[in-house]
């Protein structure tokens, strides 16, 4: 445990958010590439994929990362190093994902930031902290979910009532973890 509950929610700045907002707009479907994610965690009610990716320049990874990468740190207490950014994941309608932990070896600290969202109603993360409580957290465009993704059970196990759900994943490992067996 890193942290005392395991999630805490907050915002990104205006400036980053306007940022990451401009950026998605301006692609198009062609610059979406569908996404299979291994383990089966996402599913479609349709034959259609659950998910999207769409890559992110190296300029605004790096922004991304200069922001979130010190609040990670004051937020877990630890010194971290970055691991993992693979893209914004677009979910189609319909796709749920089961409930799951993150990798073990580089998914200790995480974020989800949400970038957009075209929905009829809220599509909860499911989340249990670690007395194993179970919290729905819902985000809007500009807000972020911090968590201990390698140790918390989370997912989002109703479908998606609406077109999209635009979310940006971010992890960090501690610079101090041993991965000795």
């Amino acid at each position: 445990r890193y942290t005392q509950l395991g999630l805490d929610k907050g915002t990104i700045s205006n400036t980053l958010f306007q940022q990451l907002s401009t950026y998605y707009q301006s692609c198009s479907d062609s610059d979406k590439r569908d996404e299979i994610v291994e383990g089966a965690f996402l599913n479609n009610q349709t034959d259609s994929v659950p998910s999207e990716l769409i890559d992110i320049p190296d300029n605004l990874r790096q922004e991304i990362i200069s922001e979130l990468l010190p609040r990670c740190e004051k937020w877990s207490q630890s010194e971290l190093e970055f691991s993992a950014l693979y893209g914004i994941r677009v979910y189609k309608r319909g796709t749920s994902l089961k409930m799951h932990t993150d990798t073990d070896s580089t998914h200790i600290i995480s974020v989800i930031l949400n970038i957009a969202q075209q929905v009829d109603s809220d599509w909860a993360l499911d989340i249990d902290d670690h007395m194993e409580r179970r919290h729905s957290v819902n985000l809007a465009p500009g807000e972020i979910l911090f968590y201990e993704g390698a140790r918390l059970s989370h997912g989002r196990p109703s479908p998606l009532n609406g077109e999209s759900y635009a979310n940006i994943f971010l992890h960090f490992r501690p610079k101090d973890l041993d991965l000795k067996t």
